[in-house]
């Protein structure tokens, strides 16, 4: 029942939601798993790589720990799951699930970042990740596996559990990205579904639309990362943790690249976790808490937020009588990516 109001949600969606369009329908991602539909017996998903035609297909969004096997990963053994596929139950418990879902729901192909991004490949991992923003972008549904911290718990809600409103995906670093970019996301909480789309929000119990209805409030609590300022999006983003701390700039990478896409930014005007456009609303920042943790050993001029862990404010500040003197950053790859050998930033003004 309750994926038969998913499917409901998903073709009103489709069907008359002008902000909700695929944006680019010609981008495929580099791999991607075929999942049969709902008919189909097997037991096994397809690694398809370099599909040479657009596909509808869904994307994943899970919280990535260390718990994940090791079997699951996609690593070395990329010529053996090309050629054998992937065994279902050697999978985690929940993306078991999202299978089931997917094929109820007649989404025949998945993007998972750990199912199809080679774990053990640099240089893979760094094409892949330059490519987040328009994977999450131009999915045809985001999965979001929104209660589950664990891999190896179910998808589905317990019924019998007490209503809660504890979502540990949504608090993870590489998460906001996603949430923010997905044009459609399905969240599976521990006690129901909630969709999430551009021009409304349901969910099964009927609070969102009885409150969006009542009080006036837009149909949809979800936004577009071109509607926010950098400086929301700063803070919206470094209070989230992440498993690796190198990934801090990463982690935001695509919604940089959207940004960028957006306003007509150049790469070369991205100075480490700050855009030189929007200097005045967001280079003056603070920590909001005192820090937990040490100075992280990463490659960052101290001047930037990307630099220290925790949450992060931005004064509102004026840079009347501040003058922007220039920079001089070097990257030893994608400036969005965070590979900086170094930098220098040069402001001129009384002290």
């Amino acid at each position: 029942e309750a994926l038969d109001q998913a499917a409901k949600w998903l073709t009103e969606c489709r069907a008359s939601h002008e902000e909700c369009r695929v944006s680019d329908a010609a981008f495929v991602p580099n791999r991607l798993l075929y999942l049969g539909d709902d008919r189909t017996d097997s037991n096994t998903l397809e690694l398809v790589e370099k599909p040479d035609r657009p596909i509808p297909y869904a994307a994943l969004s899970h919280r990535w720990t260390k718990e994940t096997p090791a079997k699951s990963l996609l690593t070395s053994n990329l010529l053996d799951r090309k050629q054998h596929g992937m065994p279902i139950a050697s999978l985690p418990r929940m993306m078991q699930d999202v299978v089931l879902v997917l094929r109820r729901l007649g989404i025949q192909y998945i993007w998972i970042d750990c199912l199809c991004i080679i774990q053990d490949d640099k240089d893979d991992w760094k094409r892949e990740a330059a490519l987040m923003a328009s994977i999450y972008t131009n999915a045809e549904l985001t999965v979001a596996a929104s209660w589950c911290d664990q891999p190896d718990q179910s998808l589905f809600r317990d019924h019998s559990a007490p209503h809660e409103l504890t979502w540990p995906l949504l608090t993870r670093g590489w998460v906001y990205q996603e949430q923010l970019l997905s044009r459609r996301m399905l969240h599976f909480t521990q006690n129901e579904l909630i969709w999430e789309c551009f021009e409304t929000t349901h969910c099964e119990c009927g609070w969102y639309d009885n409150n969006t209805s009542s009080h006036g409030i837009l149909g949809s609590f979800k936004q577009s990362p071109v509607s926010k300022s950098w400086a929301q999006i700063i803070k919206g983003y470094a209070k989230r943790p992440l498993t690796v701390i190198t990934d801090k700039l990463p982690a935001l990478a695509g919604i940089g690249k959207a940004i960028a896409a957006a306003n007509d930014y150049d790469a070369a005007e991205y100075l480490c976790g700050f855009w030189e456009k929007e200097l005045e609303e967001s280079f003056f920042w603070y920590l909001s808490e005192p820090p937990r943790y040490a100075r992280p050993e990463i490659r960052m001029p101290t001047w930037s937020w990307a630099s220290v862990i925790g949450g992060v404010e931005c004064w509102q500040v004026s840079l009347e009588g501040i003058e922007f003197l220039g920079s001089d950053m070097k990257y030893s790859g994608d400036p969005l990516l965070g590979d900086v050998v170094g930098g220098t930033l040069s402001l001129s003004g009384h002290v």
